[in-house]
């Protein structure tokens, strides 16, 4: 076995090592695996870019000192670009289609987590509104209810006082006759008690008494006209119950 197939060898272990690196890193992104490296595609698709240009120098070095035939040496290069060519465009765009894939999952996550604290937002508010609007309905109903609590307390209280002013003015009145009436039967008394006249009286011994009683409070007899005018009210008042 020659330098240059054991240098192939190498180059497709390699390979093939690094290749299974990206298909783990695939499968981690396709099943959610967990796993203590975050990028394992790009660290499988940069190893696999050291690997292929450190082999493709060392094996393009074993064939010019080894004199390789030309036909070998032009195959080793067709082989070398062909998986240069896989290396730089099919993985990449692998490692893209996923990475785009993951991307529109999270978008849509997004969304979905964005729509739910949309509707969560749009609940409470209701909600909210839903409240207020019950305490507010609560509220204007236990103020009418009290309204009409105290225009009944307020008509009762208006009955009360017309009731009781009646009572007072009755009372009042009634009072006022009774005094009325005592101070006049007083006054009759006080009168006939002036004129030392009996309960049972005529006009005739009304006036005589009057007579008597003024030439007695004369002033030129001592007294005065006060007690004139007294005397003289006296008989006005005994004169009106003949």
């Amino acid at each position: 076995m020659t330098a240059i197939d054991i240098s192939v060898i190498l180059f497709f272990v390699l390979y093939i090592i690094s290749f299974l690196w990206v298909i783990w890193g695939i499968l981690h992104q396709i099943f959610n695996i967990n796993s203590v490296i975050d990028n394992e595609i790009v660290g499988a698709s940069r190893v696999w870019s050291t690997a292929m240009f450190i082999l493709s120098g060392g094996f393009l070095t074993v064939v010019s000192y080894n004199k390789v035939d030309l036909m070998k040496f032009i195959n080793g290069i067709i082989v070398f670009s062909i998986l240069l060519f896989v290396n730089s465009l099919v993985v990449p765009f692998i490692i893209t289609l996923f990475d785009k894939r993951e991307e529109r999952i999270r978008q849509r996550r997004y969304e979905v987590e964005a729509a739910e604290r949309e509707e969560i937002k749009r609940q409470k508010e209701k909600s909210e509104r839903d409240f207020a609007n019950r305490l507010s309905s609560e509220e204007r109903a236990r103020q009418e209810e009290e309204n009409r609590a105290k225009s009944r307390r307020d008509q009762d209280n208006h009955k009360k006082n017309q009731e009781s002013n009646k009572d007072e003015n009755e009372n009042n009145n009634n009072n006022s006759r009774r005094d009325n009436g005592n101070n006049s039967d007083q006054k009759f008394k006080d009168a006939l008690e002036l004129f030392e006249l009996p309960p049972i009286y005529d006009l005739k011994q009304l006036q005589g008494r009057r007579k008597q009683l003024l030439l007695r409070v004369h002033p030129d007899h001592g007294g005065s006209n006060a007690m004139a005018r007294m005397v003289n009210e006296a008989f006005d008042l005994l004169k009106s119950k003949i």
